[in-house]
């Protein structure tokens, strides 16, 4: 009996190495349905949408009415700050909400508290928006410890310290969202400059891109940024970077996506009419909750990934 020739045993071997892959891919999944159903994702994203409604106004009046009130004296950079916040608040809110409106609000609020007070009334006013913005960071911290089975939790005043860290590291976010195009577009022209006398011999850089100056790309990145260090650091060492990265990049493209398609399937006008009044709340909570759904699943995605890893590195 002939052996089979070259050109057979590879393509019996592609077609070997095709059915091992898409059986590991099945399993692979259905790893991740199991933990989904253990970590009981929809339930953690349902109550981490109600902490963040009732964190948010709290960190609004912190961010932008506190750190914005601290710009007083600089109302170009003020206004920018403003708009830079609420664009980055632009993903967590539905359509329809005004987020420049209601920083616009915090940051009035704040200056009449600064006006009427004393030392004493700021001081608690900001211990307690400090405290009340800091719960929903806590519950994710406890989301994501049960996502990635995190065998020793944080206690409680660990957790909260660690999650006024996080409220420090938004205000990051936002002072490089602020800076970082200008940045940028500054280093770019520096650099032109520089290298202008070598224009002759067609090796000066030329005009600055368009897309240098759009803050769209930069938004991107730091969006799978902040995720990654999220997934990577807040378990307490249960994530490798490559898997914070793949579920941080997962999160965002399923909220770019999410802002793109709800928007088509969602009426609001039958929310108003079956809703009234409470309307607003509702759309609210909803679209808090799939956007950290989203979030949660790129935590799946990032657990998963770094269980994989794990016995490869011991190994």
């Amino acid at each position: 009996m002939n052996d089979a020739g070259p050109p057979e045993r590879e393509q019996a071997d592609w077609h070997t190495g095709v059915g091992t892959a898409w059986r590991a891919t099945l399993v692979w999944i259905r790893r991740l349905v199991a933990r989904y159903r253990r970590a009981k994702v929809s339930t953690l994203a349902a109550a981490l949408a109600y902490y963040a409604a009732f964190s948010l106004g709290p960190l609004l009046l912190l961010l932008g009415g506190w750190l914005g009130s601290a710009l007083q004296a600089r109302p170009e950079l003020a206004e920018r700050y403003r708009q830079a916040l609420a664009e980055i608040l632009e993903p967590v809110l539905p359509e329809g909400f005004d987020g420049l409106a209601l920083i616009e609000r915090s940051f009035d609020v704040v200056l009449s508290q600064l006006s009427q007070g004393t030392l004493l009334r700021v001081g608690l006013s900001l211990i307690v928006l400090m405290w009340a913005s800091s719960g929903f960071f806590a519950s994710l911290q406890r989301a994501l410890e049960q996502i990635f089975e995190v065998p020793d939790t944080r206690g409680f005043l660990r957790t909260r310290a660690v999650a006024l860290v996080l409220i420090a590291a938004v205000a990051l976010v936002i002072a490089v969202e602020l800076l970082g195009a200008s940045l940028t577009n500054w280093l770019w022209s520096t650099a032109r400059g520089v290298t202008s006398g070598l224009e002759p011999f067609g090796l000066a850089l030329p005009q600055a891109p368009s897309w240098l100056a759009d803050p769209g790309p930069l938004r991107l990145l730091l969006g799978v940024t902040a995720f990654a260090a999220t997934f990577r650091y807040l378990p307490r060492g249960r994530s490798g970077w490559l898997g914070s990265i793949l579920g941080a990049v997962v999160s965002v493209a399923g909220l770019q996506a999410m802002r793109i398609v709800l928007p088509l399937a969602f009426d609001e006008a039958r929310f108003n009419l079956v809703y009234g009044v409470v309307a607003s709340l509702v759309v609210l909570l909803l679209w808090l909750y799939l956007a950290l759904m989203l979030v949660l699943v790129g935590a799946l995605v990032a657990a998963e990934i770094s269980n994989g890893e794990r016995p490869a590195r011991r190994g």
